[in-house]
């Protein structure tokens, strides 16, 4: 089974990659599979494991190559051998919803602390 490291260049974090790289996995049945944004230098990028049959993880490449989130922007994408561990899709799959939840609930978190200064900032208009 050959395991590839795919990096994926550009406007890329922030733009739902990741999910949109998981829904791929699945749709390809890649039983291996993992994302994550990195920083490499000063550029943004999507690092992507992968681990399965070839002609899964070449199907999985090709349509990579020619879709993308809507808002991404790729400047390119890196494709080389790997040799290290990759997790299940179903691992994956917990730990991205996971991080999610968790940056719904930060955000969620910031949204009522600005609402609340907001009104707060109204109640000193009014008086």
């Amino acid at each position: 089974m050959p395991k590839k490291r795919i990096l994926i260049f550009g406007n890329v974090h922030d733009v739902g990659y990741r999910p949109f790289l998981l829904k791929v996995a699945g749709l390809f049945d890649i039983k291996r599979f993992y994302a994550d944004n990195l920083i490499i230098g000063d550029k943004k990028a999507v690092e992507v494991l992968t681990d399965d049959e070839e002609d899964k993880v070449s199907l999985f490449i090709e349509y990579i190559k020619r879709h993308k989130p809507e808002n991404a922007d790729v400047e390119k994408i890196e494709i080389e051998d790997y040799d290290g561990y990759v997790c299940s899709i179903d691992s994956y799959y917990k730990y991205l919803t996971a991080l999610q939840l968790e940056k719904i609930a930060t955000y969620g978190g910031l949204m009522l602390k600005l609402q609340k200064l907001t009104l707060e900032e109204l109640e000193k208009i009014k008086t």
